[in-house]
């Protein structure tokens, strides 16, 4: 990935934030490029560093939030973060893992929704909203709907304007 942001988009500095030592060792052990940092914290704490940092502050970003997870809290914490935080002109990249299966029982998955996204999940929602391929379509839609309230919230210049969207399986 570094070499590709590097060669392909001319991205010289790059962070990469790996919160377990395993993935921290590799990551250092891999890196391509002297301009490549490795961060070993949790993810919201080391973007909240990264958005005080006046040296980062410097030109827009090109932000890619990876979880292998679901779409959890910590999830929704750093999204509203970058929105809110990251230099105009930020380009934003979120990829998470929306397998119904790992959102629980679909009767539980409303409730699950609304206490990760808070007050866009609407009261009408029911289980048979979170059932199979729709709940994919769901969470993105509401992961869109996070990042445009985030953006009104701190009267973002521009807003946050959404590019592309895209479910998919491995």
């Amino acid at each position: 990935d570094f070499l590709i942001a590097h060669k392909i988009l001319h991205i010289d500095e790059m962070v990469s934030i790996e919160h377990d030592d395993i993935g921290y060792r590799r990551a250092e052990f891999n890196k391509p490029f002297k301009s490549v940092s490795i961060v070993n914290e949790m993810s919201t704490a080391a973007l909240r560093s990264l958005c005080a940092d006046q040296k980062f502050n410097a030109c827009p970003w090109f932000t890619w939030l990876d979880y292998d997870g679901t779409f959890d809290e910590t999830a929704a914490e750093d999204l509203r973060l970058t929105v809110e935080s990251a230099p105009t002109n930020t380009a934003l990249v979120m990829t998470f893992n929306a397998d119904p299966r790992r959102y629980g029982k679909p009767k539980d998955r409303p409730e699950r929704l609304r206490s990760v996204f808070g007050e866009i999940v609407p009261d009408r929602l029911s289980k048979e909203d979170c059932e199979g391929d729709k709940l994919s379509t769901l969470l993105a839609q509401f992961a869109i709907n996070s990042m445009k309230s985030a953006a009104a919230s701190v009267r973002r210049p521009g807003g946050f304007i959404p590019c592309f969207r895209i479910v998919y399986r491995d």
